[in-house]
């Protein structure tokens, strides 16, 4: 079996929205220019960048480990 790590974008979101911060917020945050890029890494349309992950983290108030999810992946004999 192999584990694949994914940045755990519920739970993103959810701190996100305990914290009351608004797209807006992210997007200053992470500097990007505009809150649909944000929107669209929040949703998974964009990966966020390296780089981006210890921002989320401070702002966010997540251990940086925590962004992460572990997904167990099942390799075919062969792979």
């Amino acid at each position: 079996m192999n584990v694949k790590y994914q940045v755990n974008l519920h739970l993103i979101k959810q701190q996100r929205l305990e914290l009351h911060l608004s797209l807006g917020d992210m997007t200053e945050a992470l500097g990007l220019q505009s809150a649909d890029q944000y929107l669209r890494r929040e949703t998974g349309e964009y990966n966020f960048k390296a780089t981006e992950l210890p921002v989320l983290s401070r702002v966010l108030k997540i251990p940086l480990e925590h962004l992460y999810t572990q997904n167990v992946v099942k390799i075919a004999k062969g792979d």
